[in-house]
């Protein structure tokens, strides 16, 4: 809040519209000055300044448009005049509720925000020449800137600069090198009363500089007892949590380390307990291993006894089997053999024929593969020929309004395997859109399973159908009714039937 009050006070930025004017004669400039936004496309000006001419042009502050203004209303005695600027832009200037001291601080505001500061210096008295009180001030005028608003040092309108002509034959306005004069508060606001002007009035007095800096400085005081007191507020915020933080932490810690004891406590009594069931179930498994060798070398013992009686019986009985198996062998060994010769020569000339013909059969697949081939060739060639599709007509304008026809034969579209081109490129495009919103080689029309598919071809403006953008080097189908987009030429689509 300091640093802002510091600004308003010291460094004023004007946040109503002052508009220059020109006063013309005949269409001839005679004299400018500077108007005040009263109200809505309402100005006020000084009467001398318009006396001059039977014309008045302002310049707009936003779009620097000249505009002609109308006279509402004027009053010569008070050197006044009021002017309706239809169109104009701006911020009406605020009135201020009363008089400002004499030897107070004023400014008077020029154009684009500028201003000449000065010292409130004197009430000028009533004459036959002014029936009204006039401000007296040291800020002076400067040729252009005639009926120029005087305010106070809260931005509020004191008054309008007035002036007297140069003489009785001319009535052009004088600059003086000493002090400027302007309208009095109370003769401007009753003058705008007067002819229904629908001003804003400030609804606080303005204080002077030095009550305002004296507010200031109290403001500043109260804002550093403010910082102290929530400084102080805050230290001791931040040594309660320290303290509470340290006390947690403590917590924490005997909390972890009761925890760390009953995990170690639990994992020794766990391990006690396994030990001492393993050593019972070793003891158990000794002793059925000991049971059961003792029973297994009973058995063995009884095998060994049956082992030795067979064995004896079975070498006898091989003996007398070797002999019998030796002499049944002189006897089929011979016949055998020959058989054997004679199966072997006959295996080995059928092996020799079953080659011969699975060559034979492997030459005539391939024959009947390459006929199949050409069969299938020939028949792509006749469907490829006989193919027909509906003739598709594109109606479209460009940016511009130029207008663009585009007759696609369908029966072409269909007997051309890679699509057809439409683009820029006369050279290459089987189709030209001549607009440098196309490019060169823009996109691809292909007929796929007897649907009608665009393939953008990553031009640079893009492809759209139906408002919705194609992705470069993909298909999208489009369809009768559609509208399609090439580049900056927008098409409707129509399908002829074939």
């Amino acid at each position: 809040m300091f640093i802002t009050l510091w600004v308003i006070f010291t460094l004023p930025s004007y946040a109503f519209t002052t508009v220059p004017i020109e006063v013309l004669d005949d269409g001839k400039v005679e004299q400018t000055g500077i108007a005040t936004l009263v109200a809505n496309e309402t100005i006020i000006i000084n009467q001398k300044l318009l006396a001059q001419g039977n014309q008045y042009v302002v310049t707009d502050p936003t779009s620097k448009a000249k505009l002609i203004a109308d006279l509402s209303a004027k009053d010569e005695s008070l050197d006044l005049a009021i002017l309706h600027v239809n169109g104009l832009s701006g911020t009406p200037v605020v009135v201020a509720k009363e008089n400002t001291a004499i030897g107070s601080k004023i400014y008077l505001v020029k154009l684009n925000g500028l201003s000449t500061a000065g010292t409130l210096h004197s009430i000028l008295p009533v004459n036959k020449s002014h029936p009204e009180q006039r401000w007296q001030h040291t800020a002076l005028l400067t040729e252009g800137e005639f009926g120029a608003p005087l305010v106070n040092n809260c931005q509020e309108l004191l008054g309008v600069s007035v002036s007297d002509t140069k003489g009785v034959f001319d009535k052009r306005l004088k600059l003086s090198s000493s002090f400027s004069a302007a309208t009095n508060l109370r003769t401007l606001t009753a003058f705008l009363t007067k002819h229904n002007i629908d001003f804003t009035e400030s609804e606080n007095s303005c204080l002077s500089e030095a009550d305002q800096l004296a507010a200031l400085e109290e403001e500043k005081k109260k804002q550093q007892a403010t910082l102290e007191k929530q400084e102080a507020e805050r230290k001791a915020v931040e040594e309660e949590l320290e303290k509470l933080k340290k006390e947690a932490e403590a917590k924490k810690k005997a909390l972890e380390e009761a925890k760390a004891d009953t995990t170690r406590q639990d994992a020794e009594r766990q391990k006690a307990e396994e030990a001492l069931e393993e050593a019972r179930q070793q003891t158990i498994e000794q002793q059925k291993k000991l049971e059961d060798a003792e029973k297994a070398i009973k058995e063995q013992e009884e095998k060994v006894k049956e082992t030795e009686a067979k064995s004896k019986q079975k070498e006898q009985e091989f003996e007398e089997e070797k002999k019998s198996e030796q002499q049944k062998l002189i006897y089929y060994a011979i016949p055998i053999i020959l058989v054997l010769i004679v199966v072997l020569i006959v295996l080995s000339r059928r092996r020799k024929k079953l080659l011969e013909v699975e060559q034979e059969a492997s030459e005539n697949k391939q024959q009947l593969s390459a006929e199949k081939a050409k069969v299938a060739s020939a028949q792509e060639a006749l469907s490829m020929a006989s193919a027909t599709f509906d003739d598709i007509i594109l109606d479209g304008k460009d940016e511009a309004g130029g207008e663009h026809r585009i007759k696609v034969i369908g029966s072409t579209l269909a007997r051309t395997e890679g699509g057809i081109l439409i683009g820029r490129s006369a050279q290459k495009a089987n189709y030209v859109i001549n607009v440098p919103g196309v490019s060169r080689e823009h996109l691809n029309v292909i007929l796929i399973d007897n649907k009608v598919m665009i393939e953008d071809l990553s031009s640079v403006n893009g492809t759209a159908i139906n408002d919705k953008d194609l992705a470069p080097n993909t298909k999208a189908e489009l369809k009768n009714g559609d509208t399609l987009r090439i580049g900056t030429v927008t098409f409707s689509v129509h399908f002829l039937p074939s």
